[in-house]
């Protein structure tokens, strides 16, 4: 698993090496390297307790409200009736001249 870590340098105590995803996790080691270290374990051990998952959540806006039925008329015996009353309506709307 791949996961990005803040690396920096602490004034006179080493290196400080911050992970956030899939868990926060804060070490310091003498060393860069040893730091690393440091993380890659202590994120080891959280991981072996825990299940990295990946979860879709919709969001409201999102989603069309039409969605759910679109299409519902397709196969219907009553389509082409629907069709050219729509249609009929279209250009009763557009020849309209007190239309907004």
């Amino acid at each position: 698993m791949d996961i990005s870590v803040v690396v920096e340098k602490v004034a006179d105590h080493g290196y400080q090496a911050t992970s956030y995803v899939p868990t926060h996790v804060v070490v310091q080691g003498r060393t860069r390297q040893e730091a690393l270290d440091r993380l890659s374990d202590e994120i080891r051990d959280r991981l072996s307790s825990m299940e990295v998952v990946t979860l879709s959540v919709p969001l409201l806006g999102d989603v069309h409200p039409w969605k759910a039925i679109a299409g519902s008329w397709c196969n219907s015996p009553d389509r082409s009736e629907i069709e050219r009353n729509l249609q009929e309506y279209r250009q009763q709307v557009d020849a309209d001249p007190n239309r907004l």
